[in-house]
C-alpha cells in the first residue's frame, strides 16, 4: 500500500481507476452499479438510502479536505475510497462512523447519510478540528 503522505492525488486517481476497472469488469455491470440501497438502523429510526455513492464522489469530497482527513479516509476504506462500506462492528461510510461512537453525534448535528461522502467528510473535518482525531484507528496507530 502506498502511504498517502508520499503520493500525489494523481496516484490516488490512478490507483482508483485500476480498482474501479477491475470491479466493473468482474463484479458490476452498468445496469447494477447503482441498483442497491443502503439500509441501516439508528435507534428506533430506519433509514434507507436510494443513491449509492461512488469512489469518485469520495475523491471529489476530499478535494478541499485536510491531509489528515485524506489519510483517514484512505485507511478506513482500505485505499478503495468506496463510501459504501460497513465495518465489522457496524461502522458506516467512508469515515467508518461507529454506531456506539460518533454516528449518533453525526445524526444529532443534522447529517442524514453516513454513506454520503459530501456529509461524512465535512463531519470528519469538524471532529478533527474539535480534537477528536483519536476516534479513528489510523490516527491511534500513528499512520495519520
Amino acid at each position: 500500500m502506498i502511504h498517502p503522505r508520499t503520493t500525489t492525488r494523481t496516484h490516488y486517481k490512478r490507483h482508483l481507476a485500476i480498482i474501479a476497472s477491475i470491479l466493473v469488469s468482474t463484479v458490476l455491470t452498468p445496469a447494477t452499479a447503482h441498483a442497491h440501497a443502503h439500509t441501516t438502523t439508528q435507534g428506533t429510526n430506519h433509514y434507507e438510502y436510494q443513491y449509492q455513492y461512488t469512489p469518485e464522489d469520495t475523491l471529489s469530497a476530499l478535494e478541499q479536505a485536510s491531509w489528515q482527513a485524506e489519510c483517514i479516509v484512505y485507511y478506513e476504506t482500505g485505499g478503495t475510497y468506496d463510501p459504501n462500506l460497513t465495518g465489522q462492528q457496524g461502522e458506516l461510510g467512508p469515515v467508518q462512523l461507529h454506531p456506539y461512537g460518533l454516528l449518533p453525534v453525526f445524526y444529532q448535528q443534522g447529517y442524514t447519510n453516513p454513506f454520503n461522502p459530501y456529509e461524512a467528510i465535512p463531519f470528519l473535518e469538524q471532529q478533527l478540528q474539535a480534537g477528536n482525531a483519536w476516534n479513528w484507528s489510523p490516527v491511534l496507530l500513528g499512520w495519520c
